[in-house]
């Protein structure tokens, strides 16, 4: 069996480390800091490449092919970059009729590290589609 590390990452990682999952502790300071819109967003070999604020950002995440899948399946989609906690979040511009709107949040490394495998924690691994209510209804 081959090892599990940055270039071969195992079905389910429960690093927490920078470039992997969102420990909630984290999710929640980098909800309550400042995001920045996001332009020119593009991944190649697990790195997510953008702008944000001016500033150009090469950035690891051990799923990184997942971010330009997500918005292509939410053409709404709103991607933002916390530069302080290192996350990019994916949101719904504005929920539909019906729909309460869905994030995802993915926590961007300077470096690729090692993911650590085991028993699988969520189904969806680091991608958590929540319902979000922002008191938008019809």
């Amino acid at each position: 069996m081959a090892k599990n590390n940055a270039a071969n990452p195992p079905k389910w990682c429960q690093s927490f480390h920078p470039g992997h999952n969102v420990h909630w502790i984290h999710a929640r300071h980098g909800s309550q800091s400042d995001r920045f819109p996001t332009e020119g967003l593009f991944v190649h070999d697990g790195w997510v490449h953008f702008t944000s604020n001016g500033i150009i950002y090469s950035r690891w995440c051990h799923n990184a092919a997942v971010i330009p899948a997500l918005i292509e399946r939410m053409p709404s989609a709103v991607v933002e970059y916390c530069p302080r906690w290192n996350i990019l979040y994916v949101e719904t511009a504005k929920p539909q009729r019906g729909d309460f709107g869905s994030s995802a949040m993915f926590y961007l490394a300077t470096e690729p590290s090692d993911c650590i495998g085991g028993v699988p924690f969520s189904p969806l691994g680091e991608v958590r589609v929540v319902p979000r209510n922002d008191g938008a209804r019809d």
